[in-house]
């Protein structure tokens, strides 16, 4: 299973935290589960699901902590159910009891969460009178005031109170100390997403996976070159937003291996009773080693569970020599670094570790290459 990576979702706006995660497989996989579940008699609640290991491992992978709801539902309907418009913020999130709960949880170590557990129950017993509200009030002092350096230690994660009352310079002060603060501390890069291109990248991506109204439909895979002629746009341009949806869903770079992971229950394994469309399997086959093409294996994808997981094929690496000639080749050429990128991606793109910022990293060492440079820089 793909994992995403940890504050992969914290990137988006929530409207694109919905959007990826009603594309990803396994909701989508949780979503039918849960449906299936509701027709039992009695029905299986969500709360019972969630005990079950493989969908706790599931909701992890996908960093999903509430009940699915309909893939196929838009991020508008969703909004509705929300009247405040509290938790559709962005950059400021409400957080929940349980979520404080699971925090302190992994926080502590064991014997300071069973003194917890000691003074939640006397407190518990305070309220039901089975002892006298005194010892509550105590033991619940001996808490708060404590000089346990666990207790008085701060949490590992952004938390804090925000003054609703504090002056609006103030706080905008402070919040924009707070996330240099955590940024630095946590070793995040500055990034230059354009959330606006992102509905680019996705239509891309449902018009070449046949994702429509909520799932997948193998019968409607289309090739690059197809869903470019629909979009009016380059092969190379959807080339390039595909992948930039494939990161937006998985939290990975394109990969042939990282596509098996995320795509292959839904678009390669015959778990559904269907076949491999022709666009999927010529996709997964233009992979070059040694020079040649290699067919894709699809014996390897496996079921684990209930849930996809893939093994690894061995024969897979990079032809970085050739990669590097082709990109000198197009340096003597005069051709733009954009345009290079395109080409590499069209040329070489379906192999693995082969992502934009690795080519025009790759673009940058070579041009500063004398031998390159030269011949560059010299052309009429």
């Amino acid at each position: 299973m793909l994992v995403r990576p940890e504050r992969h979702l914290e990137r988006l706006t929530l409207q694109y935290r919905w959007e990826v995660t009603r594309r990803h497989p396994v909701y989508l996989q949780l979503w039918q589960i849960y449906q299936t579940m509701k027709t039992q008699s009695p029905p299986i609640t969500w709360e019972h699901l969630r005990q079950s290991l493989d969908v706790i491992n599931a909701c992890n992978a996908i960093k999903m902590v509430s009940e699915p709801v309909d893939p196929s539902l838009s991020f508008e309907a969703l909004r509705d159910e929300d009247a405040s418009g509290l938790f559709f913020s962005n950059a400021l999130q409400p957080v929940s009891v349980k979520t404080i709960l699971g925090v302190v949880a992994r926080s502590l170590s064991t014997p300071s969460l069973r003194k917890v557990a000691d003074v939640f129950n006397a407190y518990a017993d305070g309220r039901e009178r089975k002892t006298g509200p005194e010892e509550a009030t105590v033991a619940y002092g001996d808490l708060v005031n404590s000089n346990d350096p666990e207790f008085s230690g701060l949490l590992s994660v952004p938390f804090y109170v925000l003054s609703p009352v504090a002056p609006y310079e103030q706080l905008r002060a402070d919040i924009t100390a707070c996330q240099a603060h955590w940024r630095e501390r946590l070793g995040l890069k500055e990034t230059r997403d354009r959330p606006r291109d992102n509905l680019n990248y996705l239509n891309a991506w449902d018009t070449c996976e046949g994702f429509f109204e909520g799932r997948y439909h193998r019968d409607l895979v289309r090739s690059f070159a197809q869903v470019g002629q629909e979009l009016k746009k380059s092969e190379s341009t959807i080339r390039r937003w595909y992948r930039k949806a494939f990161f937006l869903i998985s939290g990975h770079e394109y990969s042939a291996e990282n596509w098996r992971s995320l795509m292959g229950m839904q678009q390669v394994n015959g778990f559904f009773g269907l076949t491999v469309s022709p666009v999927t399997r010529k996709r997964l086959s233009a992979r070059r080693i040694d020079g040649r093409r290699k067919e894709p294996n699809f014996s390897t994808v496996q079921l684990d569970g209930d849930f996809l997981d893939t093994t690894q094929d061995e024969g897979n690496h990079v032809d970085l020599d050739l990669i590097c000639s082709r990109i000198s080749e197009l340096i003597e050429n005069g051709v733009t670094n954009s345009n290079i990128i395109d080409q590499i991606e069209i040329e070489f793109g379906s192999q693995e570790n082969i992502d934009e910022s690795k080519v025009a990293r790759a673009i940058e060492c070579l041009r500063c290459r004398d031998d390159v440079r030269s011949g560059y820089l010299n052309r009429d």
